[in-house]
């Protein structure tokens, strides 16, 4: 917005400027004097147009100008590609704590998991004890 209203400024500035060279080349050409803007004006070109490029106040407003508005484009790609980024950084946010919960899932189901191997695995030597035990009876009951 800023950069809009210092643009129209500037182009008004451009205008004073151009309109006052004017003024001057007309008051050259009434006077005899022959200039370059006469020269433009006779080869049909518009004399506001032609002072203005003639002029290098003119010149730099127009160069002022064009940068503004390559400036002002600049921001809007920049506001286009800070707003993807910002989507972007939302995305990866959303997707990290869906990472982290199934992180956080996927380790209670492994203290679970090794509960259950502990308890298996404590079963099996119980019965491992077991077996042992009615095979040592057996062997005796055999001997006897």
């Amino acid at each position: 917005m800023v950069l809009g209203i210092a643009n129209d400024m500037l182009l008004s500035v451009a205008v004073l400027v151009a309109s006052g060279a004017h003024i001057l080349a007309s008051a050259s050409e009434k006077s005899g004097a022959r200039s370059e803007l006469s020269e433009r004006k006779l080869l049909g070109g518009d004399p506001m147009h032609a002072s203005m490029e003639s002029n290098e106040l003119g010149m730099r407003m127009m160069e002022l100008v064009n940068l503004t508005n390559r400036l002002e484009e600049n921001t809007e790609k920049v506001k286009i590609d800070a707003g993807e980024t910002i989507k972007m950084k939302e995305e990866k946010k959303t997707k990290l704590l869906d990472v982290t919960q199934l992180l956080e899932e996927k380790k209670r189901e492994k203290v679970n998991l090794d509960k259950k191997i502990s308890d298996f695995a404590e079963e099996v030597r119980q019965i491992e004890k077991e077996y042992f035990a009615l095979l040592g009876k057996t062997k005796e009951l055999g001997n006897d």
